[in-house]
């Protein structure tokens, strides 16, 4: 089910995740230092992206809406 994400996912969350060297990663900047995480699946860099972001961003972060769709899906809450 991991895998079976919409394929706009990496579109809507672009600025904080992507493809490198075979891995997905997450990455946030915070005080001009940019932070990275590596993960398997494009779903797990998406979630991490998610919550760093909603916590670093507070109300002014808003989730992307094929984002919510797969959590939903698969019972998370965000």
């Amino acid at each position: 089910m991991l895998n079976s994400i919409p394929s706009t996912l990496a579109l809507c969350l672009r600025r904080g995740i992507g493809g490198y060297k075979n891995k997905w990663c997450s990455n946030i900047t915070v005080d001009d230092t940019v932070s990275f995480r590596y993960f398997e699946t494009e779903l797990e860099a998406a979630m991490d992206y998610h919550e760093r972001a909603s916590k670093l961003y507070g109300e002014f972060y808003k989730i992307c809406p094929n984002l919510k769709e797969v959590l939903d899906k698969l019972g998370v809450k965000y």
